[in-house]
Order: structure tokens, then sequence, then C-alpha cells
């Protein structure tokens, strides 16, 4: 079964996944204290969202003692990058200069912002030559 995209997770499960893309590993009670300090959500309710991860490949554990610590079975850059592709392919088309057209002319990018794309470009640019 192939796992779900981040874009097809719910709410809870996303920041779930920034808590422990965030902290490496975590238990579900490090999880619930991150997330709900003033303890209004049911410790099974993070439980629950948690083995849900777990069973559907976000997650993996480890037993520690008592304990299950949970930690990413993907990292975020790999699945932004997944996402990234799902999102050229379906709405761009495969065109790569249409998203980045789109990028430059709907966001708010400011002069500083400017300059590290045309850092990171020149650099592209430097490796191709190699």
């Amino acid at each position: 079964m192939q796992r779900k995209t981040i874009e097809h997770l719910g709410p809870l499960q996303k920041r779930i996944m920034e808590v422990i893309w965030k902290k490496g590993k975590a238990t579900v009670h490090d999880i619930k204290g991150e997330m709900d300090p003033e303890n209004q959500l049911a410790y099974t309710t993070f439980l629950s969202a948690v083995q849900k991860l777990k069973k559907e490949g976000w997650l993996d554990h480890e037993e520690q003692g008592r304990a299950h610590v949970f930690f990413p079975a993907t990292t975020r850059e790999k699945e932004g990058a997944r996402s990234l592709q799902r999102l050229l392919r379906q709405i761009f088309h495969g065109d790569s200069m249409l998203l980045f057209q789109n990028l430059i002319q709907q966001t708010e990018l400011n002069e500083k912002e400017l300059n590290e794309l045309r850092k990171m470009i020149d650099q592209r640019k430097e490796e191709l030559k190699k």
C-alpha cells in the first residue's frame, strides 16, 4: 500500500508530523505536551493519530523500556520534493518554467529573497558546467 501524501493527512496528523520532524524522536506523551500544553485533548486522541501514522508508513518506532519512541520514516525534505513533483506534474504539466514564473509573480519576494534565488541559480549553473 502506498503511503498517503502529506496533503491527504488530517490537520492533527500533519501537526504531529511537524513535531516529530522538529524533535527527531518523541513519545506520544512528548507529542501531546508539545501540541496540547493546556491539556484540552485526550491522550488517546494523540495515541490514535500516531498509531494511524505508523500504520500508514509515516512513522516508525523503537521501544525504550515500556515506552514507544516514534521517529519519522521519511524526511520533511523528501516529502516536500515528492509533493513538489506531484504539483509540477498535475498542475503545470511538468513545465518547471511555468511553476517558477508563477512562484516569482504570485509571491511577495523581497530583495533579499530574490538575491538568494539568484545565488541558487548561479550555483546551479556552475554545477552544470562541471
